[in-house]
């Protein structure tokens, strides 16, 4: 057995006391932060919307939940500041941004039980309002310097040779990708990108018009680009534009392919 293995066998009792006090303070932050982040974004983006209104439209819940997530969630965008998990948060969003539908679905004595067992549960494990208060007042007076600088946006891991015409996969040492690696690419980052343009998580299927997904999601698309920094609505513009090209010429090879067979 090596010297590592026996490590990980050994007792971690110091260990785990200062974790224990971690994830105590993690919980607690989440109970108190989230829904101050997803009230600070109901009044930023839908002043005009009562909570409950705001609950009835599944857009308008979704924007905020998905923003939540976005930033916040250890699979979002810089995993080294986020410090909640995607159930940690959506276990501790407001009321008024759940499911009405999936609520509504429940039978009236299967929601009085669920209510019960769950008020037993909050008194065990919620934080009083007086502690959240703590939180926010230490919050509010910690110095802007305890924040670490936000690290310089990272080029992309490949690079394309336009006058050559070969893509190029730094990860591969500069060797062009192989036909079973750009397959691979294009479907999954398909699909990536579409839900990202549209907020729906599938592509559409070939009796389905995708005329009528562009459409729908135009609105959440909108709000998205309205987030953005003016540069990096331009540097998307620049690299969508890139992409666009390369697929529409990618569509005519694989046109006259398909009709020539």
């Amino acid at each position: 057995m090596t010297m590592q293995q026996l490590k990980k066998k050994q007792s971690t009792k110091n260990y785990d006391a200062v974790s224990k006090k971690v994830r105590k303070i993690l919980s607690a932050t989440a109970q108190t932060f989230i829904p101050e982040l997803c009230d600070g974004l109901k009044k930023d983006w839908y002043p005009e919307l009562t909570q409950e209104q705001i609950k009835n439209d599944k857009e308008a819940r979704d924007s905020i939940r998905d923003k939540i997530q976005l930033d916040w969630s250890d699979t979002g965008q810089v995993l080294s500041e986020n410090p909640w998990s995607e159930v940690t948060i959506t276990n501790n969003f407001p009321d008024w941004l759940r499911n009405p539908t999936q609520q509504d679905s429940n039978s009236e004595a299967l929601e009085l039980a669920r209510e019960a067992r769950q008020a037993k549960i909050n008194q065990k494990r919620l934080i009083s309002e007086r502690e959240k208060q703590k939180l926010v007042d230490f919050a509010t007076v910690l110095p802007d310097s305890v924040i670490p600088p936000q690290p310089k946006e990272e080029e992309e891991d490949f690079d394309i040779d336009i006058r050559a015409g070969k893509p190029m996969s730094l990860e591969q040492g500069g060797k062009p990708i192989t036909i079973s690696q750009a397959k691979g690419n294009i479907d999954y980052h398909a699909g990536r990108l579409f839900q990202a343009l549209t907020d729906i998580d599938h592509l559409p299927h070939n009796n389905e018009d995708v005329v009528d997904y562009i459409r729908d999601s135009r609105e959440h698309r909108r709000k998205f680009i309205l987030e953005l920094d003016p540069q990096i609505r331009k540097r998307m513009y620049n690299d969508l534009g890139a992409v666009d090209a390369a697929v529409q010429d990618m569509l005519e090879l694989l046109e006259k392919e398909i009709t020539a067979s």
